[in-house]
């Protein structure tokens, strides 16, 4: 009897430790589908991640873009306007104006010589060296100026005056400035050059073959 009790009383405490296990492991799952419920899963993570750094990215951008002038115009208003950009020394007799109405920049040469100088000037503008030392001037100043305003287009003009007379002008896109300031100006004579060494090596060739077919006959 008494072995009929201990074995019942054994069994009992079995089934209550086995019962108290399966409630802690159901406890314990239970409170992990609830943690996983209430954690973000890694796409969520990555979105949130990446989209505040879109979200800086765009912030910083946009604030250097609007801190940037409206226009060429506004640069140099803002930037001291006439008193610093309306009397530029180019060298002894020429000062430089320049001005610009939104993105189109207009720069002015005045040069004032004596008489007996005055055709050495209007040759020299005139001239590709005087064409060349124009359009550097004016990508200088396009190139420098644009890229600290709004937009992305410009264009500038430059016109070359003598004693009061309009001697030259010359016209560049912003693009076409970048590419002087980056690549200079092409050597013509240079290409000239190749192209008369590339027709006398023709010239040549067709003399040796001549020859050639002289000496078969």
């Amino acid at each position: 009897m008494e072995n009929r009790e201990v074995k019942a009383s054994t069994a009992a405490k079995r089934e209550k430790k086995r019962a108290g296990r399966e409630a802690k492991a159901a406890r314990k799952a239970a409170n992990q589908v609830e943690e996983k419920k209430s954690r973000p899963n890694n796409i969520v993570l990555t979105i949130m991640i990446f989209g505040v750094l879109i979200l800086m990215f765009a912030f910083v951008t946009g604030y250097n873009y609007f801190s940037k002038a409206a226009s060429i115009e506004k640069y140099i208003e803002d930037n001291g306007g006439e008193d610093s950009y309306g009397s530029v020394a180019i060298d002894e007799f020429t000062t430089a104006n320049i001005t610009a109405e939104k993105n189109s920049m207009k720069i002015v040469f005045d040069t004032e010589v004596d008489d007996d100088l005055k055709e050495d000037y209007v040759d020299f503008y005139t001239s590709e060296i005087g064409e060349q030392q124009l359009k550097y001037v004016a990508a200088y100043y396009l190139g420098g100026i644009k890229p600290n305003t709004r937009g992305f287009s410009g264009d500038v003009t430059i016109t070359a005056n003598v004693n009061g007379e309009e001697a030259a002008t010359e016209s560049l896109t912003y693009k076409e400035a970048k590419d002087i300031l980056e690549n200079g100006f092409e050597d013509e004579s240079d290409e000239d050059a190749d192209a008369d060494t590339g027709e006398g090596e023709d010239d040549a060739d067709a003399g040796d073959a001549e020859e050639e077919a002289s000496g078969d006959e």
